[in-house]
């Protein structure tokens, strides 16, 4: 092998290990910011909480992720601002959720399987714009 080559391996090895460990970091940061469309939104942000999903009920703001560890489920927590009312938005979310198969809880939660939504307006009271947070929790 050439020396040349060597440099070349030596250099792909170094960034795939540069990129492995910023994953490491980023899969279990205790809690993270994410803005949509940047690279932890892609990777972090499960399809229920994807932006275009959520885009029919008002504005996404932004997401917040908590990665797991020991019995704390991962939680990824959207907040959007809805155009009308609050109750009217959350009415409106949660029957687009129990449409694609998640159905609610006796404690009043939206469950599927191992992953459970909470829906909940963020402004007490609100008239016209208000924000609105689904918090998904996802048990491993």
């Amino acid at each position: 092998m050439s020396r040349a080559a060597r440099w070349i391996v030596a250099a792909c090895a170094l960034a795939l290990l540069a990129g492995a460990a910023w994953w490491y970091r980023l899969i279990h940061e205790e809690s993270l910011t994410i803005d949509a469309g940047s690279l932890p939104y892609r990777l972090l942000v499960p399809d229920e909480l994807a932006q275009e999903r959520l885009a029919a009920f008002g504005k996404v703001g932004q997401y917040e992720y908590s990665a797991a560890d020991g019995p704390k489920p991962t939680i990824t927590v959207a907040t959007i601002e809805t155009p009308g009312p609050a109750a009217a938005s959350i009415g409106a979310i949660t029957k687009a959720f129990v449409e694609r198969g998640f159905s609610v809880s006796e404690a009043g939660r939206l469950v599927n399987g191992n992953t459970e939504l909470d829906i909940a307006a963020a402004d007490a009271d609100c008239a016209g714009k208000c924000r609105v947070t689904l918090a998904l929790s996802q048990h491993w």
